[in-house]
């Protein structure tokens, strides 16, 4: 009998699963010894390191990780998704923004976010397809102040405190 057998182990098991759980099992423990990793020295920030180190795993904590690292990349897109997916509104907002996202604010609580989403994705009459008229310079004029007080709201609404 070998005397570093594991007397536990199964007899029956697959040995490519036994060697994937082995060499995973050495992968844990080295990383786990490592924690200082070099990854700058790879051309990776600490947001792509994160990104690399949670290959493999699930759950929401490491979606959370997850949308965080790619904050940090700047994929808004894909923090926004991240967000959203574990109901956490106020960075699903801020990412979306971030990202160009307008549709996805277009419903959003906060009505100054809502408001500006649609006014970014709102059409502006083309002034070289039709004669100026005074209704188009009402229509206009109408546009500015909404506008203006959309933008005066946003302000507010973001405003830092001192």
């Amino acid at each position: 009998a070998d005397p570093h057998a594991d007397p536990h182990a199964d007899p029956h098991a697959d040995p490519a699963q036994v060697v994937a759980g082995l060499y995973e099992s050495a992968f844990r423990s080295q990383l786990a010894h490592n924690v200082c990793l070099e990854y700058h020295s790879l051309g990776w920030g600490d947001a792509e390191a994160a990104e690399i180190a949670l290959i493999g795993w699930q759950g929401e904590d490491v979606l959370a990780l997850r949308g965080r690292a790619r904050e940090m990349m700047q994929d808004f897109a894909f923090a926004a998704d991240a967000f959203t997916r574990l109901g956490r509104s106020d960075e699903a907002r801020d990412a979306s923004w971030l990202a160009g996202d307008w549709a996805a604010l277009e419903d959003d609580a906060e009505p100054a976010f809502a408001a500006t989403a649609s006014l970014i994705q709102s059409d502006l009459p083309d002034l070289d397809a039709s004669p100026v008229t005074l209704a188009l310079g009402e229509t206009l004029a109408a546009s500015g102040a909404e506008t203006l007080q959309t933008l005066r709201n946003l302000l507010e609404e973001t405003r830092l405190q001192d």
